[in-house]
């Protein structure tokens, strides 16, 4: 598979253009990856345009290249929003890269009663973003997930519509995902979006899971092991995705 490097979105791509590629991702096209002249690599604009391009300069100003096949994805039918409880520090980038990797379209900080890592403002919001581009990079998807504002309580979360479920992942909870979804859905064809709650090491307090139910939300587990909140959004987003038949 190609590598794949970020473009802006206001650019023109189509078969036959010619791009100028500068700053950062020139730099780690040239320095880093050590690309050369007729080398092919991807450019997303991390809005669901893909183009396969050849590199066809490479100068003090930037890469230049020759557009050959472009493609642009349709969003998904159902999206995915993951509220995370802040981590500890160590595994914040892990976590981020877990959950870009395994399919989230949105990703929401959640400074939860027991979270041990706390939010620093734009510093922490600058640190996130650049984990997602490099994880979408990485995983070669072509849209960038959002990144939402931080909330502190279930009073500053926002579903998008009446067409969202809100699925609240609980250790204690005696439902598990892979049988209790599907009845779920079964009478929620309109469903266009997915809220999944993870939360921190020490557990979503029973304040915390009463205000989410009032919120209409759903308690499930993954199963019989108990992960690390780092872990526990991939692995969640692998079964609502296999359950719902939605597969990234």
């Amino acid at each position: 598979m190609l590598s794949l490097y970020l473009i802006d979105s206001g650019e023109d791509v189509a078969p036959g253009s010619r791009l100028r590629i500068d700053g950062d991702e020139a730099h780690h096209m040239v320095k880093v990856a050590r690309h050369s002249v007729g080398d092919e690599v991807s450019l997303s604009d991390g809005k669901g345009l893909m183009a396969r391009v050849v590199i066809s300069e490479i100068s003090r100003e930037g890469v230049t290249v020759l557009v050959h096949e472009v493609e642009n994805h349709e969003p998904p039918r159902i999206a995915l929003s993951v509220i995370q409880a802040l981590t500890k520090s160590d595994r914040a980038h892990e976590c981020i890269e877990l959950l870009v990797e395994a399919g989230a379209d949105e990703i929401i900080p959640w400074q939860a009663t027991r979270s041990v890592g706390k939010w620093q403002g734009q510093a922490s919001r600058e640190k996130w973003s650049e984990w997602i581009r490099g994880a979408v990079k990485q995983s070669r998807r072509n849209r960038i997930p959002a990144l939402g504002d931080l909330i502190s309580s279930s009073a500053d979360l926002k579903l998008s519509s009446e067409k969202s479920i809100l699925i609240v992942f609980d250790e204690n909870s005696p439902h598990r995902l892979d049988v209790n979804l599907k009845d779920e859905l079964n009478n929620r064809e309109d469903v266009d979006r997915v809220f999944l709650v993870i939360g921190p090491e020490g557990g979503i307090t029973p304040e915390e899971l009463s205000s989410l139910s009032n919120m209409g939300g759903i308690t499930l587990r993954l199963g019989g092991p108990v992960l690390r909140s780092a872990h526990a959004g991939a692995i969640a987003l692998a079964g609502v995705q296999s359950a719902l038949s939605i597969w990234r």
